[in-house]
């Protein structure tokens, strides 16, 4: 059911297809939503600071406007750093 959602297919598509009533359509894509996260916590971990623009960015002086250090630095007091 899960990859036949990531196919672009509708909930009501897929409670079609399978021949199952959108409580347990739910049911089972959030079970598997629920692994991801916890796989993604697990496994997945980023290469480079993200608070830093992108080399390929920073060496071409075009893309100046996408260079902003920090969001952190443009809304301190909106964003908390805790």
């Amino acid at each position: 059911m899960f990859l036949t959602l990531l196919r672009g297919q509708t909930l009501k598509q897929i409670q079609e297809q399978f021949q199952r009533g959108q409580a347990t359509c739910s049911r089972q894509i959030n079970k598997v939503l629920k692994c991801m996260l916890k796989l993604a916590a697990d496994e997945i971990k980023p290469t480079r600071d993200y608070n830093d623009p992108h080399p390929y960015l920073q060496a071409r002086p075009q893309y100046r406007h996408f260079q902003v250090r920090s969001i952190y630095k443009i809304w301190p007091s909106i964003i908390s750093t805790s």
